[in-house]
């Protein structure tokens, strides 16, 4: 027990180390010898646990985008009526962005960056459980019967994201457009957003009816 607490430990020192550098300089302008360095560690320890540098990289995007999942999934699961479980999804989203911004700002430079065939890893490596979590909690609150032409649900869940990610890079400047007050009230920000998405599949419905 104590060698595995011991060897989670390394592996989680080394991640953050990891997270620090590629923060600071980008995925090229570390090397493996610098996270070595960085987690005073060895670059076959890190070897050891991650295998590549691209791995731990992408460990280190996972963390942070997990936490997210969690939130999803947690909203997908709770004894609430649609409209609390998005407000939960979007908050818990949030909450991840606003309070761990440099890890945040990471992800968005990798996803702007990326090649094609670096984007498909990291849609399928990082982003596809949570991306997958959100949409399912969306179909889960969508009427039975009611699928054929609606707004499909990872649109709904690309919407949410868009909206949390703008929100999150733009706030100091959304706060000064006329009508940007929601840029400072995130509680309103989030009670509007909801509105809007579960007005969506309510539209869809008031149109078959």
């Amino acid at each position: 027990m104590e060698a595995a607490t011991q060897a989670f430990d390394g592996a989680d020192k080394i991640r953050r180390a990891a997270a620090d550098l590629f923060g600071e300089r980008g995925f090229d302008a570390v090397s493996i010898a610098h996270i070595a360095e960085r987690a005073g560690s060895s670059k076959a320890n890190i070897f050891h646990h991650f295998g590549s540098k691209e791995a731990l990289y992408f460990a280190v995007l996972r963390e942070a985008v997990d936490r997210s999942t969690d939130h999803f999934r947690d909203a997908m699961r709770a004894e609430l009526d649609p409209s609390q479980r998005v407000e939960r999804a979007i908050r818990g989203s949030l909450t991840v962005l606003f309070e761990d911004p440099e890890r945040a700002r990471l992800i968005f430079r990798e996803i702007m960056e990326s090649g094609p065939c670096r984007a498909e890893a990291l849609a399928n490596e990082v982003f596809g459980d949570d991306f997958t979590a959100l949409t399912r909690l969306f179909a889960d609150i969508q009427p039975a019967g009611e699928t054929e032409g609606a707004v499909p649900p990872s649109f709904l869940a690309h919407v949410l994201l868009s909206c949390n990610v703008m929100l999150f890079h733009c706030h100091q400047v959304l706060r000064h457009l006329p009508g940007g007050e929601y840029a400072e009230q995130q509680e309103h920000y989030i009670k509007m957003l909801s509105d809007v998405l579960l007005s969506s599949m309510r539209a869809k419905q008031e149109t078959n009816a």
